[in-house]
Formats: C-alpha cells, structure tokens, sequence
C-alpha cells in the first residue's frame, strides 16, 4: 500500500487518464462475480508494509447510458451543472475495515463511511467524496496514509 501508484507500480502509464485506467483495469485488478447496478466491480488487493493486512481497492466503471444520474453531482456543485459527465466515471473505493471480506452493497456510492471514495471522470477530472482512517474509525490505516494513495493514485493514473 505505502509503495501503490508510484512511478511504475502497478502499471507504467502511457497516455490519457482513460487509456490508462483501462491498462490498470487489465493488468493490477480482478474482476468480481458481482456487479452493483449492471456495472462491473474488480478488486485489487493492497498489503500495508509490515502490518501484514490485506486492504481491497475496488473499481466500479459506471456508464452514462445506465446511470439513474447522468449529471454529476460533485460537477454541478462547482459549476458545471450544464455538462453531462463523460462517458465513463470510475469509482475507487476502499470500504470501512468490517466490510473487507464482504460483497460491496447496491448503497455503495450513498456510504459515507469509506475509507477511500473517488470518482474520476474518463476525461481525467475527479472528486474526492471521502476519507475517514483511524480519526474516522479505521483500525488499521491512518487518514494521511489514505490521501497519500490517492495522490499517487491519481498521479500514476494522470487524473487531473
């Protein structure tokens, strides 16, 4: 985990945000046998240097053309409520420690209790929603420790 989206690790980036998801999607994930609303779900597992403890990191790819919100919230809230969202929106989340070794539910983009939620748009632009570590009921990883990620998430990915 403490090593995840640096240069080269997972995946050597080569273009835009949205060629580059996908070669993540390809190369570092795991499709589930689930889907949350016909969208798909894979997971990449993160182990947090010398604690031993296997984090998942999911990505859930949600379509305009089946979204019940063709329109981004986030967007709208700064200003862009004229624009559809792209295409594509990708979903990062890290779910609460308790709910590691289960199914994501349906709920999932209404759940505030995240470790990890981001959306980032297949044009590159995205949202932190949520981080909550240990200030925020995490018993394994601190809050500082999940932004760092998602930075280098972001950075490794070319997400504006």
């Amino acid at each position: 985990m403490n090593t995840f989206g640096d240069p080269g690790c997972p995946i050597q980036p080569a273009g835009a945000f949205r060629d580059n998801i996908r070669l993540f999607i390809q190369e570092c994930t795991d499709v589930e046998d689930y889907s949350i609303e016909s969208m798909p779900v894979w997971c990449t597992l993160l182990v947090q240097d010398g604690k031993g403890i296997v984090i998942p990191l999911y990505t859930i790819e949600e379509n305009v053309k089946f979204s019940d919100q063709p329109f981004c919230d986030q967007c709208r809230c700064s200003g862009w409520s004229h624009h559809y969202m792209s295409k594509r929106k990708y979903h990062i989340i890290i779910p609460m420690d308790t709910e590691w070794n289960k199914p994501l539910n349906s709920d999932v983009f209404d759940i505030q209790t995240h470790l990890l939620h981001g959306v980032i748009h297949c044009n590159g632009f995205g949202h932190l929603l949520c981080i909550n570590g240990i200030e925020g009921g995490s018993k394994y990883v601190r809050g500082g420790e999940i932004m760092d990620l998602w930075d280098r998430i972001c950075t490794n990915l070319h997400a504006r």
